[in-house]
């Protein structure tokens, strides 16, 4: 397992943990496991912790404000990390061996600003639960799910699917380049529920590529969901929906917003 490195990583791991110390745990033994080279690894908690792994020499625990969101915690990890590219992955979510390797190799390309892994049910390890979002001029976000053939990891092909927006606040990686010229971090006025889809918009405006990569995949967590909030899911939804209108032609998103707010 390679141990922490001195100098500038080129890819930055990390982990947003709101709360729930076991899935914090759950992850980093994962993360540790299948650790790639050349990698730092920041956890950012938002609850007490009192490292009994004794692993502060391999990974940087911060510590986020009681009370704060995913969104928050990315963030506090973006702000702290210093690899070229930072790869977001949620606690209770796992890694996978290689996991990072084909998808590190896309941000050769300076054009590219994010990356979206497949993930995996957490029960069968061959089932595709989601490759990414879609974001929609109506102000919608789309979480992808492949059917059919298409839902089996050896059914799979990159090629026969769309391009997602991008990938989920969960899982993904992105340019920290791009990030950086694009915004100070995620949307915390978004959610939980929408900051991934308000930085999707961002970097379509900003004519960064989105890659669908299918030999990064992830385990999602047993309880994937996101919690059913209505009132907080339409809030979020105008918010992305106005915060993005600068990027899209004004009348047609108008109509289709409407449309939506009807649905």
């Amino acid at each position: 397992m390679p141990t922490a490195i001195s100098g500038s990583p080129r890819l930055s791991i990390v982990i947003p943990a709101p709360a729930d110390p076991a899935a914090v745990e759950e992850t980093l033994v994962s993360v540790l496991e299948y650790r790639p080279a050349e990698s730092e690894i920041i956890v950012v908690l938002g609850f007490e912790y009192g490292d009994p792994w004794n692993i502060g020499d391999e990974v940087r625990f911060i510590k986020a404000p009681i009370g704060s969101n995913r969104v928050a915690c990315v963030n506090l990890g973006l702000a702290a990390s210093r690899g070229r590219v930072l790869h977001v992955l949620a606690a209770g979510w796992r890694a996978t061996p290689f996991w990072t390797d084909a998808a590190v190799e896309h941000f050769t390309d300076e054009r590219v600003g994010a990356v979206v892994p497949l993930e995996l049910a957490a029960d069968d390890p061959d089932r595709i639960v989601a490759a990414g979002i879609e974001t929609c001029r109506s102000g919608r976000r789309i979480c992808r799910r492949p059917r059919g053939d298409a839902s089996r990891v050896r059914g799979f092909r990159a090629a026969d699917q769309a391009t997602p927006s991008g990938p989920t606040l969960e899982a993904g990686f992105w340019s920290s380049q791009m990030l950086a010229r694009l915004t100070n971090g995620f949307c915390l006025w978004c959610g939980d529920e929408y900051a991934d889809a308000d930085m999707a918009v961002s970097l379509r405006a900003a004519g960064g590529r989105v890659v669908l990569e299918p030999a990064a995949r992830v385990v999602a967590a047993a309880e994937r969901q996101r919690p059913q909030r209505p009132f907080a899911a339409g809030l979020y939804g105008e918010r992305l929906f106005w915060r993005s209108l600068a990027a899209e032609p004004v009348l047609r998103s108008l109509v289709l917003h409407l449309f939506e707010i009807l649905r």
